[in-house]
C-alpha cells in the first residue's frame, strides 16, 4: 500500500500568461491543468459527488517505474491530493477507469505486468483520502471498466484469455472486498473485448466492445446483453465492410446504449473517421453516424448529454497542428450542433469527457502524445474545462 499523502503537496501547474500571441502557449496557460513534474496520461475522468473531478491513468515515477495514477481536484482543476499506486511483484500498472463508490471513495480497473509476464487484470480500492484498501490482481488480460453493484460489490469488464492464445470479452462478478464470484467469456473463434459495461434495468449487465469473431474483418462493434448471473441473452455486431472499432459507449435515459470509436467503413477514400452508433434497449440499431475531415479522427469517449444529444471527445488530423483534441457536440439524432479543436504544435489527445453540473463539460487526456497505456518522456496527463459551447473556461492565476 502506498499513502497518497506522499504527493499531497503537489499543486495544479499553472503557466505564467505568455508575453506573446503563441497559440501553444496560449492552450496551455488558458484552458488546462496538469499536475505533478513526471511523465503521465489520462484515461478516465468522473465528477464527484462535491462537484470536484477524479481522473486516473498511468504515471511513471524515476525510482519506481509506471504506476496508476489518480488525481482529485476542486470543481475548478486543483489538486486537492494525488496518488499512485503499486501492486507488489509488477513492473509497470496502469488505470483504465476510475468510478466513485457508495462511500465516497474509489474503484478503478486496468491491467498490471512484468518481464515476460504479459499484462494482468487489476481492480484496485481507495477509499476517499486516497488511501488503497486493496488491490487484486486477476487471470491474463486488461480491465477497461468496473462497476459498483446494488449489493456493494464490483461488476469488471474486459478482455481475458480463454484459452492459450485467444482472448475473449470477458464479465468478471466480484464481492465488495474484491473476491471472485463468477466469470464468464464471449466471443468465438477470434478475439474480443469490452470496453464499457452497465447495469441493465433487470439486474443483467450489457458489455460494449469490439469483435473479431462475427460480422466483417478484422473488427466489428460488438454489444453482448446478460442476466444477472452472465448468461448472454443476446448478442449484436455493428459496422461496415472495413475495419470498425470501438473505444467507449454510455448508457442513454431510454435504457439504449451511445457508442463511440473510428470507422474505415463509410468512407473509404478517407483515413479513419469518428464513428457514432445509436442502439436501443435491445442492441437494435437506431442510426450510425462518421464524423471527420481527409486525414483522421477517432472518438475515445462519449456521454449523452441533458439535452438528449451526444459529446464525444477523441483527437483529430483534419482540423488543427499535428493530432489535437477534437470535441462533438451532436443532437439526439447524431447530426453535428458543433465541434471544437483545441492543441498545440505537438500532439494532444482527448480520452473521457463527461458534462458538468453547470452544462459545461470536462475533457481528461494528454499532452504530447496519443497513447492510452504508457507515457512517453514529455506526456502530462491533462484535466480541460469547457463552457456549454465548447469555448474555453479562463481560469485565474495565481
Amino acid at each position: 500500500m502506498l499513502l497518497a499523502t506522499a504527493l499531497l503537496g503537489l499543486s495544479g501547474c499553472d503557466i505564467a500568461e505568455p508575453e506573446d500571441e503563441d497559440p501553444d502557449q496560449e492552450f496551455l496557460n488558458r484552458i488546462i491543468r496538469t499536475y505533478g513534474e513526471w511523465p503521465s496520461l489520462a484515461t478516465a475522468v468522473i465528477q464527484t459527488i462535491d462537484g470536484g473531478y477524479a481522473l486516473t491513468g498511468t504515471i511513471l515515477l524515476p525510482e519506481s517505474g509506471h504506476r496508476v495514477l489518480l488525481v482529485r481536484t476542486d470543481e475548478d482543476g486543483n489538486m486537492s491530493w494525488m496518488g499512485t499506486y503499486p501492486i507488489t511483484g509488477w513492473s509497470w500498472i496502469h488505470g483504465h477507469s476510475v468510478q466513485q463508490t457508495s462511500d465516497g471513495g474509489y474503484i478503478f480497473a486496468g491491467l498490471s505486468g512484468g518481464l515476460d509476464a504479459g499484462s494482468h487484470v487489476i481492480l484496485t480500492r481507495i477509499d476517499a483520502a486516497g488511501i488503497q484498501s486493496w488491490s487484486k490482481v486477476f487471470f491474463r488480460g486488461r480491465g477497461f471498466m468496473a462497476r459498483q453493484t446494488e449489493d456493494g460489490g464490483f461488476v469488471v469488464a474486459g478482455h481475458g484469455l480463454n484459452s492459450p492464445s485467444l482472448f475473449d470479452m470477458w464479465l468478471l462478478r466480484t464481492d465488495e472486498n474484491g473476491d471472485t464470484l463468477w466469470t464468464r467469456f464471449y466471443g468465438g473463434d477470434e478475439s474480443e473485448e469490452a470496453r464499457e459495461v452497465f447495469i441493465t434495468e433487470d439486474g443483467g449487465y450489457c458489455l460494449i466492445g469490439v469483435t473479431a469473431s462475427f460480422g466483417a474483418w478484422p473488427f466489428d462493434a460488438y454489444l453482448v446483453i446478460t442476466d444477472s448471473l452472465g448468461n448472454p441473452v443476446s448478442s449484436h455486431t455493428y459496422g461496415g465492410a472495413g475495419y470498425d472499432y470501438i473505444y467507449a459507449g454510455d448508457q442513454t435515459d431510454d435504457g439504449g446504449y451511445i457508442m463511440a470509436g473510428y470507422s474505415r467503413s463509410f468512407a473509404p477514400e478517407l483515413d479513419a473517421q469518428m464513428y457514432l452508433i445509436r442502439v436501443d434497449a435491445e442492441g437494435n440499431l437506431v442510426w450510425e453516424r462518421d464524423y471527420g475531415g481527409p486525414r483522421g479522427e477517432v472518438g475515445r469517449s462519449v456521454r449523452q448529454t441533458d439535452d438528449g444529444g451526444y459529446i464525444v471527445a477523441g483527437f483529430t488530423e483534419s482540423f488543427g497542428a499535428g493530432y489535437d483534441v477534437w470535441l462533438v457536440r451532436t443532437d439526439a439524432d447524431g447530426d453535428t450542433l458543433w465541434t471544437r479543436t483545441y492543441g498545440t504544435a505537438n500532439d494532444e489527445t482527448g480520452n473521457s469527457v463527461l458534462q458538468t453540473e453547470d452544462g459545461g463539460f470536462v475533457v481528461a487526456g494528454t499532452i504530447n502524445g496519443l497513447g492510452l497505456l504508457y507515457p512517453g518522456e514529455n506526456d502530462r496527463a491533462f484535466l480541460m474545462i469547457t463552457d456549454e459551447n465548447g469555448d474555453w473556461i479562463e481560469w485565474s492565476k495565481e
